[in-house]
């Protein structure tokens, strides 16, 4: 379904007939196209799909869909040398397979709310990264300061430890997570470690 050519496909496979798979890749490509297209602009913070959250925060650019091979660029995570745990981790948090409460919220009845501070916004990736004001995650935040230098300007640091930030938009959760540096992971894995315990599910 969603094919241009969705018939040819289906009679070369009655036909046992091998596919034009230069047209196959094309097609499947301008399918993904469409589907990324429909989500541009959706607020990931409000939508409920996953695949939204994913396309504002996470999604690398789509190469045009006639280049020759892949289409998508490989999360730079998967090159390193990280510990399984990491990966895991890392894995959990990019593809909203976590039990952070914006997850869980929609399969247990509670609202999504953070438990683990007095803000009462929801606790989505935006808000574990830069908004919690729980203080493992203000001195997580201290310990990987210089991954937070785009943001300089807008860091709060309270009398008790807190570490945060102010005015902080969707396309800034996009710069921080597009960084994928080696370090920029590890504050990811760490961060999952708190918020879901992760390394015990």
């Amino acid at each position: 379904m969603g094919l241009r050519a969705a018939d040819t496909y289906a009679n070369c496979i009655k036909a046992a007939t091998p596919l034009p798979l230069q047209d196959l890749v094309v097609d499947l490509r301008e399918r993904l196209r469409a589907v990324c297209r429909e989500l541009d602009g959706a607020d990931p913070r409000t939508h409920t799909q996953k695949l939204a959250t994913y396309h504002a925060w996470m999604a690398l650019p789509l190469k045009p869909s006639n280049v020759r091979g892949p289409s998508h660029v490989l999360l730079r995570y998967l090159e390193l040398e990280l510990s399984r745990h990491v990966l895991r981790n890392i894995a959990r948090f990019c593809l909203r397979a976590h039990t952070l409460r914006v997850e869980t919220g929609s399969w247990q009845s509670h609202n999504r709310i953070c438990d683990k501070c007095d803000l009462h916004d929801v606790q989505d990736k935006k808000h574990v990264l830069f908004l919690c004001l729980c203080l493992e995650m203000c001195y997580l935040r201290r310990r990987f300061e210089e991954q937070f230098a785009d943001f300089a300007g807008r860091t709060h640091i309270g009398d008790t430890g807190a570490f945060y930030f102010d005015n902080i938009g969707a396309e800034d959760v996009k710069l921080f997570l597009l960084k994928q540096t080696y370090k920029s992971f590890l504050f990811l894995s760490e961060t999952m470690d708190i918020f879901c315990r992760a390394g015990n599910v």
